[in-house]
């Protein structure tokens, strides 16, 4: 029993090591690419990567906007991108769930009447880019 209970500790202590690295690389890939102002869409407002139960930039569905049009983007070998105009976006809400509070994102939810993507979610977005965007609307 002490035996195992060591190896319990070593497996917690690099699982929280693997993890504590792992929050540290993305943080310095993200301000990396914000530095870099490197955009994949060169006519975009904003772009963003779908965030994980973590909050971390670790999935393949990426997010942009432009003027007219609302990308998303989906996958790494085999993609595909859907597109809605923002004319057809009917209402928008956000959910935040208790972890999504801890870890400073929130789900919003766009109501569409577009044909592909009908309604969809933008998951785990980042809540300060939803906060930015409300108070400019609020201040134009």
């Amino acid at each position: 029993m002490d035996t195992f209970l060591k190896w319990l500790i070593i497996v917690v202590i690099i699982a929280a090591a693997v993890f504590i690295i792992a929050v540290i690389l993305t943080c310095v890939y993200v301000n990396a690419r914000k530095k870099s102002n490197k955009k994949r869409k060169p006519s975009s407002i904003w772009e963003d990567t779908k965030r994980n139960w973590m909050g971390l930039p670790w999935t393949f569905t990426r997010y942009a906007l432009d003027e007219e049009r609302f990308y998303v983007t989906k996958g790494l070998l085999s993609s595909t991108e859907d597109e809605v105009r923002l004319y057809r976006i009917t209402d928008v809400s956000l959910r935040r769930s208790l972890w999504q509070k801890i870890t400073g994102t929130g789900t919003v939810h766009c109501f569409s009447s577009d044909k592909t993507l009908k309604n969809f979610d933008i998951n785990n977005l980042p809540f300060f880019i939803w906060l930015t965007s409300l108070s400019n609307k609020k201040q134009g």
